[in-house]
């Protein structure tokens, strides 16, 4: 046995004994396991390496198909499959379900995809990452492995394979990559997800409203009255609901909402409102004035700008005003102009202005017509406001009229 096993003749003097044939097996057993480790430890390396190179692809690219097609080629070529596909939500309409593939017939994809629909996302709660083995009923066997991240279901990954054998040593693999597309598909929603500001903007007003409830009701009307004379004068709709978000947050501390805010017309706004120096854009000139209705005294940049006075006449002529007038204070029609100066004790000046403010001139037209300065005007109408006993023009207008008084 020597002789056949270590060469020479039986003749020969045995050179192992039973013992060293042993020892040395074990030594080939040593050796023989140590290289199926190594080669389990390479192999295993090399899926980390693919991995980590799969990832990376994945988290770089900003196209949410990309990631999807990314899975199905590494799925059909790990595997060998002769068909992939992958079943997913649509970002911009969750509702929606679509489907991207590889090697399949129209026919069998559109009946598999809405059976794998129904199993996945037809009910609320999908068990775990791990995937299974599904034999569908034409006979194909197909892998299921969902897409998932956070116990959040994107999508299914399915390949077409030959037997159950030859994916299980895969399925770590697999498992793994389907959390990397999660990943991706996660990061993918969250930097194409529209920033807003309503849920911050929709807390503040409540607020306001329960602990500061006259100011609440000031600032209601301001922001219904932002979207027309916005509108007026040429704004976006962006700039328009920047304004509305200001008119909410002016009311507060800056640093109570100044980390929470995302939109950048409303946070560029607001740096202009608490900061410019000088009052440049429109959106921040009706700001200013808007504010002016919530109680903020104007803000002295403001007194002469021609928008004030733009505004001013946008109100009285579309803005409605519904007043009540006591009995007492109603005088019978057709009162005269000398009787209505007399009851409200107008000056003659004061009375010229009242005349052409009910005729619907502006500040700068009645300055024009009675041949005196704005801010003449502007006294005149601040004591025939005081005189009448309401807050603006439109009010003054809906009163004087009530009296009976109509200027010829």
């Amino acid at each position: 046995m020597n002789a056949l096993l270590f060469g020479g003749s039986e003749k020969e003097e045995a050179q192992f004994d039973v013992t060293d044939i042993r020892h040395l097996a074990s030594l080939i057993g040593i050796f023989l396991n140590q290289q199926t480790l190594k080669d389990s430890l390479n192999n295993h390396l090399l899926q980390l390496s693919t991995l980590n190179e799969i990832f990376s692809a994945m988290t770089n690219v900003e196209n949410m198909k990309r990631v999807l097609y990314i899975l199905i080629d590494m799925g059909m070529n790990i595997l060998s499959g002769s068909f992939a596909c992958v079943l997913y939500k649509d970002m911009q309409e969750e509702s929606k379900l679509s489907i991207l593939s590889r090697g399949m017939k129209n026919e069998f994809l559109n009946h598999y995809g809405r059976d794998l629909g129904k199993r996945y996302f037809g009910r609320e709660n999908v068990e775990g990452a791990n995937g299974v083995f599904y034999q569908h009923e034409n006979g194909s066997l197909v892998y299921e492995m969902p897409i998932t991240f956070r116990n959040q279901v994107f999508g299914v990954l399915s390949i077409g394979v030959q037997n159950e054998e030859e994916v299980i040593p895969y399925i770590p693999f697999l498992s793994s990559i389907g959390i990397a597309g999660g990943i991706s598909i996660s990061l993918l929603e969250k930097e194409h997800a529209p920033q807003s500001d309503e849920k911050m903007i929709r807390v503040l007003t409540k607020l306001l409203e329960k602990q500061q409830p006259a100011k609440y009701e000031q600032s209601m009307q301001a922001i219904e009255l932002v979207g027309g004379f916005g509108q007026q004068m040429g704004l976006a709709a962006e700039q328009i609901h920047a304004i509305k978000n200001a008119i909410v947050l002016s009311s507060y501390e800056e640093e109570i909402w100044h980390d929470s805010i995302v939109e950048k017309e409303t946070k560029d706004l607001m740096e202009q409102y608490y900061r410019a120096d000088e009052v440049d854009h429109v959106a921040h000139k009706i700001l200013l004035i808007l504010l002016h209705h919530t109680g903020v005294k104007l803000d002295p940049r403001m007194k002469d700008d021609l928008l004030l006075h733009k505004f001013e006449e946008w109100e009285s002529r579309s803005h409605m005003v519904e007043m009540v007038i006591p009995l007492e204070e109603q005088v019978a029609a057709g009162l005269e102009e000398e009787e209505i100066k007399e009851k409200l004790n107008l000056s003659n000046r004061e009375m010229e202005v009242l005349a052409q403010v009910l005729n619907g001139l502006n500040n700068r037209d009645i300055a024009q017509s009675l041949f005196i300065s704005d801010h003449t005007v502007k006294n005149h109408m601040t004591n025939i406001l005081q005189k009448l006993g309401v807050t603006d023009r439109a009010q003054a207008i809906a009163k004087v009229y009530q009296m009976g008084y109509t200027p010829k």
